[in-house]
């Protein structure tokens, strides 16, 4: 369930990310308004995954890193 929560979080800002770059980017790449509105989805589609891949990462050494704590922790108990 915690992941469910920080992955709509993830998502958001991403959205977010996206639509500033597009209006930070008028007229540069795209003129049309659903060219912007597909490019902002591209761009959403985009980030969000590079995030996920970073948070899953990120996630993976957190708990490998609790891991060698734990272990650690028991050994100096004996």
């Amino acid at each position: 369930m915690k992941h469910k929560r920080n992955l709509f979080y993830i998502f958001l800002a991403s959205a977010i990310i996206s639509v500033l770059l597009v209006f930070v980017n008028q007229d540069v790449v795209v003129r049309g308004l659903f060219d912007k509105i597909m490019e902002a989805v591209i761009m959403t589609a985009l980030i969000y995954i590079v995030l996920i891949v970073l948070y899953f990462l990120m996630f993976i050494a957190k708990s490998g890193a609790n891991r060698i704590a734990r272990k650690q922790k028991k050994d100096l108990t004996k």
